[in-house]
């Protein structure tokens, strides 16, 4: 499987806040295949693990989160339409006019989120409209339509192709965390085909409930205590504004702290400004991936970040640039090897 077969399976996968089951299970077959254990952690998070040649030696972890943006049932009115609520951050101005997909565990429904035509709407519902105050058309005409098929707290998430555009350009939902996944899988891949063992245990780990703020790396944490642990993540890019903290196609983004926890503090990530792995500094970051918080579980982690510069974060349709990601591959073996 190619570099882009995987990352399309994995990014077009239906995998909203609280119901990643579907990306879970593409993920645990491959893993199933090139580690020595692997399973799942108690919240639904995946964990693959391959023994290193020095198994008294403290592990090393890579990690990411691997849920979407995603919006949450709220009701259903009497003409069949779904009344969507918020459930993880968004991007304001991308939810109308796209395509969703409506479903829990065992149903999956096609829909288009929908708005009050723009030439109606007035003030900030004109410049960023509410999701609250959208509905999503799943092609139904009454309420009855839907009895035993959609309920209240069901799960919507956005629908799109993954596509190349440009010169080396990707675009499409997710791509936020489902590269990272992608290229930790064909790692433990690489390791595999190449008989490659370790020096450490390794461990890859793939959380769940990242983007409410409830990722369960603690789990990870707990259960193999590692000394170290890299955090594949993402940064928004505006490359046209010059105080941007990224820009795509400059490189992997190694920020030097977040709200959670302190990066810059520590050998390896001199060792990475030092490598020749292409790479930005980001002059502040605003909020904290939340699965830093877990480096105070167990013994205590040291954690490091390595972020892929994402232009329309949080929107279904995402774009990154392949020449970053060919630098977050290579981080990730440097990490490893170092």
């Amino acid at each position: 499987m190619s570099n882009f077969d995987m990352i399309k399976e994995l990014s077009e996968a239906f995998g909203p806040t609280g119901l990643e089951d579907e990306v879970t299970k593409i993920i645990y077959d491959k893993l199933s295949v090139v580690c020595d254990s692997c399973g799942y952690s108690s919240l639904g998070g995946v964990w693959g693990k391959i023994n290193g040649s020095d198994s008294s030696r403290p592990a090393k972890l890579i990690g990411c989160g691997i849920d979407e943006v995603a919006f949450m049932v709220g009701d259903i009115d009497d003409n069949g339409f779904i009344r969507p609520k918020k459930l993880t951050k968004y991007n304001a101005g991308s939810v109308c006019a796209k395509r969703v997909i409506v479903g829990n565990e065992n149903i999956k429904l096609h829909g288009i989120m929908s708005a009050k035509v723009l030439h109606l709407a007035s003030g900030g519902d004109r410049e960023n409209p509410n999701v609250e105050k959208c509905f999503i058309d799943l092609g139904f005409e009454k309420k009855d339509d839907l009895k035993d098929k959609i309920e209240k707290g069901d799960f919507i998430a956005f629908e799109q192709e993954l596509s190349t555009f440009g010169k080396d350009k990707l675009a499409g939902k997710s791509l936020s965390n489902r590269v990272a996944a992608s290229l930790m899988i064909e790692f433990a891949e690489s390791l595999k085909n190449n008989g490659i063992v370790p020096s450490c245990d390794l461990i890859f780990f793939f959380a769940v409930k990242e983007k409410v703020g409830m990722s369960d790396m603690f789990y990870a944490m707990q259960k193999f205590t590692p000394e170290i642990a890299l955090i594949l993540s993402a940064l928004p890019a505006i490359n046209s504004e010059k105080e941007s903290n990224c820009k795509i196609g400059e490189g992997v983004v190694l920020p030097t702290h977040d709200g959670y926890s302190l990066y810059f503090g520590n050998d390896t990530y001199c060792d990475f400004i030092k490598s020749d792995i292409k790479h930005q500094i980001p002059k502040n970051i605003d909020e904290g991936q939340s699965s830093a918080k877990s480096q105070y579980s167990a013994n205590g982690c040291m954690m490091f970040n390595v972020s892929l510069p994402v232009r329309n974060l949080h929107t279904p349709c995402e774009i990154v640039s392949l020449a970053d990601i060919a630098e977050m591959e290579k981080a990730i073996k440097y990490f490893v090897e170092k």
